[in-house]
């Protein structure tokens, strides 16, 4: 079941705080989101259908799988779009522009899983995000929010099903196969250290393994920009 909100300041905090009347697979969608949260505190905010603001919830069955609930999310929120790439681990891009991104909150065995997607914004909506963009403006074809949160529902499910059948392998095998973040170089920033090197793997908890020359070191949390030709994204 999707069930729809006209407005709401975030759609995982409304599943955190409704979480004991609602079931593994519930989801809900905001036709507006006022204060959205994206990684490392961000706010994420969108106007009335300019976006798909989309949380589910999530009852795994061992605590180990909570790692690769962030992947999961990705790979189902591509098919969904139909284009693109996963950064990992948690933005969703097409060519050189971030068009989505990726919330998980845990609460013990439960993942809030918060997905949003651009869909409509003009270009002065990321006049101070130079590397964000909609769909609309990359000319990707989509439909409205609506049939879009009950088609990601579906590929939500697929990929758990994925999991339960064949273990985090299913699903880290897949975003490999997804991720552009992988063979590049990067730089990873958390709990006061920088860590630069190339993109070499993704493990078998869903950590990225960067190779610094000296050394494998793997990155679980903080942020991970990639280098393109524009500088680092």
């Amino acid at each position: 079941m999707v069930k729809i909100l006209e407005i709401v300041p975030s759609t995982n905090d409304y599943i955190k705080e409704n979480m004991d009347s609602m079931s593994h697979g519930d989801c809900v969608l905001a036709l507006t989101q006022t204060g959205g949260k994206g990684r490392l505190g961000r706010v994420w905010e969108s106007r009335r259908g300019e976006s798909l603001c989309f949380s589910m919830l999530i009852d795994v069955n061992k605590w180990e799988e909570l790692t690769i609930i962030p992947l999961l999310c990705g790979l189902a929120s591509l098919d969904t779009i139909g284009v693109g790439g996963l950064k990992w681990p948690n933005d969703i891009i097409i060519g050189d522009k971030k068009v989505g991104g990726i919330l998980c909150e845990c609460r013990g065995k439960r993942a809030v899983c918060g997905i949003g997607i651009n869909l409509s914004q003009k270009e002065d909506f990321f006049r101070e995000l130079p590397n964000g963009a909609s769909l609309d403006m990359m000319g990707i074809p989509h439909y409205e929010a609506g049939v879009m949160a009950i088609r990601l529902r579906d590929n939500m499910l697929k990929y758990l099903n994925i999991l339960n059948l064949d273990g985090k392998s299913g699903i880290i095998s897949r975003f490999r196969s997804r991720c552009i973040t992988l063979g590049c170089e990067v730089e990873a920033t958390g709990s006061g250290t920088v860590i630069r090197g190339i993109a070499s793997d993704i493990n078998e908890d869903g950590e990225l393994i960067i190779d610094t020359g000296s050394g494998l070191v793997p990155v679980n949390s903080g942020e991970v920009r990639l280098r393109t030709k524009r500088g680092y994204m």
